[in-house]
């Protein structure tokens, strides 16, 4: 009896002593320990560090306190389930943050709704609201709704409190980079507050959240009840999950969490399919990417639909009416390809609004258009699209049926080019769909095409179809699948799809079955024995997939196998890069040194093959002081390059630095440097000979292909817009000479996301394609929504003359009234 009690103290004073050390850790260790470890203790720690910032944000929202502590408890359960894909786990405090503001304002909506509908339901409330209260639950509201780095520089200074210094330390940046933010998100604040009628300085603004932070509290049961929850949600003390969790937390907390993960997976909807779509851009061209961006994406949700989320009852009347108004506009428009185009959006529209039979009846009325439209490669993208639609709809019978139509569609192209790059599109939607068997099926019949199709589809949308589906075994064993088909290929072909398929399997964390196809290589290399090219490009991928995940340790280990030297710059570049993101300085630092001396080496070599290598891994190596703040260092750097295309790329990098810092006039000049540096750039066209054109060979410095000047000058003047030098940025795109590269949609929606309407609209009139100029008009019009301007998107809704622009423009109204928006990044 004895020993079993002193048994109990030693275990007891362990646990004391194990909370005592947890306490000291950061919140990316104690995420770690959980996510790892399922570390009830870690779990607990992050509960009772981050609980006051949650429980508040709760309280200002609801101003009631059971409907608070249901939202808290909700917040870290959606935590629990969110934990292992947590991008920027140093930003835990100001993730936790949205989530509980998000949370809360979802309840406050379900309560209006039962309100009305229980019209005999009095709201329930504690206190007198009064003028402090509005203003901290404004607060809240608008800081949620700010850009992520901007929220957590405020959350973590102002909100929690911490130093320069600590906030530096926590967040993994440099701490002028921490002043820089905290600046510009109050300023953010303060004009948003404008929009309002509350007129506060930012100094003003850091008070009131100072003074909102030192009331928060939070109730010592609260954190038990939500550990023992949490535990049992995740499985961690029993496998009856939900329903034992349901002990401890309130069913209305359960529902609360399940709802709001709903919400978080449909927001990622532009993020994925944007991605998605440029993936599949097989022309390089800047108009290329935003048509496939904007037709195949830009509206169209791909990660699990629209997010729903209406403030209040009577704004979902207003949307309601909103939506009437563009479905008869789009009655009047006579373009085929236009119409399916607003049909689209007005689909998404109905399912924000949740219509979902409605949405499913416009899939149709667009399907119905398509099928009268030529046999071209767009009419597979807009198939595409609307198994998308349908997909979000929940109809997945219908969405294979419409991928079926696009796969028989993209097989009766005649251009060659088109077929490939149509049943390449296929295969990855069906990929991202998770539909594996039939992916591998049409790579597998494509003839001559399964190559590409194969290789490029799956590498580029495996981990976008992990993330929306989150089965990794099946992913796993599709890959494993096309390891197989890829050996039946010829030389060629199978080593650069092989070497596609291991960089896939290292994106999802298959180390060990990437190795194991860079292996598989070897019977198709000239010398098997040795690290031929075909190897070396898939070890070469399989580290560019290590650092893009994170895994910086990793990459460094496979770029340590490599044969080759200076070819390999822009991997460590990629490496320096996720340890920036990590938060790592000293490591970044030496892997930028390691470039150095790469830079060097090759400099005394002088090879005549690598005679423009240093100045490229200069480039580099500007771009990455720049992201870690040493714009000075960075600067310095430039004048070392000879290239004007390499120079104009530094410049941007330093002059979108000195934006987020907000050195808003060093950016503005700096970024005329790169637009100036841009300009000079010769090019030639694509398909032309390049370096072997006659220019070439006369001695004339013809640098890079037309598209990436002309795309390059486009990503100039985006950045002098979001500098606020929208003249310059005007001046900028007149250096583009091609319809096919205007860049003016991208431009335009920088005005607009910087606030600045007014040139935006005036810019509206030069996009000469009317489906970019509708997207351009949604945009704009959304944007104005948002930012409290509704009367006058109203009016330049009004004015369109055209029933298509007009369609737009009530839909982008529609999107900035009924639905969250998700941050650019």
């Amino acid at each position: 009896m004895a020993a079993d009690q002193l048994s109990k103290v030693i275990r007891h004073l362990r646990t004391i002593l194990e909370k005592q050390e947890v306490t000291r850790c950061p919140d990316t260790d104690l995420l770690e320990r959980y996510v790892r470890h399922h570390d009830e203790v870690a779990f607990e720690a992050l509960v009772r560090r981050h609980g006051p910032l949650v429980f508040g944000a709760c309280r200002r929202i609801l101003r009631n306190h059971a409907d608070a502590e249901d939202a808290f408890q909700a917040t870290f359960l959606v935590l629990v389930r969110k934990a292992s894909s947590l991008r920027s786990p140093e930003m835990l405090a100001s993730w936790l943050y949205a989530i509980a503001c998000r949370t809360a304002l979802e309840a406050r909506r379900a309560a209006a709704i039962r309100r009305v509908k229980e019209a005999s339901l009095p709201a329930r409330t504690e206190a007198q609201e009064d003028a402090h209260a509005d203003l901290r639950a404004l607060l809240d509201q608008e800081l949620e709704r700010l850009p992520a780095k901007y929220r957590a520089a405020v959350v973590v200074c102002d909100l929690q409190g911490k130093t320069r210094k600590e906030s530096a330390r926590q967040l993994g940046w440099p701490e002028g980079t921490v002043a820089g933010r905290l600046a510009r998100g109050r300023s953010m604040l303060a004009r948003r507050l404008a929009r309002h009628g509350v007129v506060l300085s930012a100094v003003a603004i850091a008070g009131a959240l100072a003074e909102t932070a030192s009331a928060d509290f939070m109730p010592p049961m609260l954190v038990a009840l939500t550990v023992k929850a949490a535990a049992l949600k995740a499985g961690i003390s029993t496998a009856a999950g939900s329903t034992i969790a349901g002990s401890f937390a309130s069913a209305k907390a359960i529902k609360l969490s399940e709802t709001v993960i709903k919400m978080m997976l449909l927001s990622k909807v532009k993020v994925v399919l944007s991605a998605l779509a440029l993936t599949f851009v097989v022309g390089f061209s800047v108009q290329g990417v935003i048509s496939h961006r904007l037709g195949a994406a830009a509206e169209g949700p791909a990660a699990g639909g629209p997010t729903k989320l209406v403030a209040l009852v009577g704004e979902e009347q207003e949307g309601k009416a909103l939506l009437q108004k563009a479905i008869e506009a789009a009655t009047a428009v006579v373009d085929d390809e236009t119409r399916v185009a607003i049909l689209l959006q007005i689909g998404y529209a109905q399912l924000r609004l949740g219509e979902r039979t409605e949405a499913l009846a416009t899939a149709a009325k667009a399907l119905a258009i398509v099928k009268t439209l030529d046999a071209k490669l767009r009419k597979v993208t807009v198939q595409l699209e609307i198994a998308s639609l349908q997909d979000e709809a929940g109809d997945k019978k219908a969405r294979r049926a419409t991928i079926e139509s696009a796969e028989q569609t993209a097989l009766t192209l005649l251009e060659p080019f088109e077929k490939g790059n149509g049943l390449l599109k296929v295969v990855g939607w069906q990929t991202l769909f998770a539909e594996y068997e039939e992916a591998l099926r049409v790579a597998a019949e494509s003839g001559e095409y399964q190559g590409g199709a194969l290789g490029m589809s799956l590498a580029h949308t495996i981990t976008l179809s992990i993330k929306k589906n989150g089965n990794v075994a099946a992913a796993r064993e599709a890959l494993q699948k096309a390891v197989a088909i890829a050996k039946t290929l010829d030389s060629g072909r199978a080593s650069q799809t092989l070497g596609n398929i291991a960089e896939a399997q290292a994106r999802i964390g298959q180390l060990q079955d990437a190795m194991q196809t860079v292996e598989a290589i070897a019977p198709f290399e000239k010398n098997p024995a040795g690290q031929g090219i075909g190897k070396l490009n898939a070890l070469r991928g399989i580290a560019r997939a290590q650092a893009g995940t994170g895994d910086w340790q990793g990459a460094l280990k496979t770029y340590a196998g490599l044969t080759t030297y200076g070819g390999n710059y822009d991997i460590l570049a990629d490496i320096a890069t996720a340890q920036i993101k990590a938060g790592k300085r000293p490591e970044a630092l030496k892997t930028i040194e390691e470039l150095w001396r790469m830079a060097s080496e090759t400099e005394k070599e002088k090879k005549k093959a690598q005679e423009d290598l240093p100045a490229k891994i200069n480039g580099k190596i500007v771009i990455l002081e720049a992201k870690l703040g040493n714009l000075d260092a960075a600067l310095k750097t430039v004048a070392t390059l000879k290239s004007s295309f390499e120079k104009a790329q530094a410049y941007l990098a330093i002059g979108k630095a000195q934006t987020e810092l907000g050195k808003k006039a060093e950016a503005r000049k700096t970024l005329r440097r790169a637009a100036g540096a841009a300009a000079a750039v010769l090019s030639y066209p694509a398909g032309s000979l390049g370096r072997n054109s006659p220019n070439a060979r006369s001695g004339s410095p013809v640098e890079v292909p037309e598209y990436r000047k002309f795309n390059l000058l486009s990503q100039i003047a985006v950045a002098q817009a979001r500098a606020g030098d929208s003249e310059e940025a005007a001046v900028t795109l007149e250096d583009i000479t091609s319809d096919e590269y205007s860049g003016l949609y991208l431009v335009l929606q920088a005005m607009a996301e910087a606030g600045d309407f007014e040139n935006a609209r005036q810019m509206l009139p030069k996009i000469k394609k009317m489906a970019e100029r509708g997207y351009a008009l949604d945009d704009l019009t959304r944007l104005m929504t948002k930012a409290g301007q509704e009367k006058s998107a109203l009016a330049l809704a009004t004015q369109q003359t055209s029933p298509a622009l007009k369609a737009f423009a009530l839909l982008g109204i529609l999107a900035g009234k009924t639905a969250e928006q998700v941050d650019k990044k």
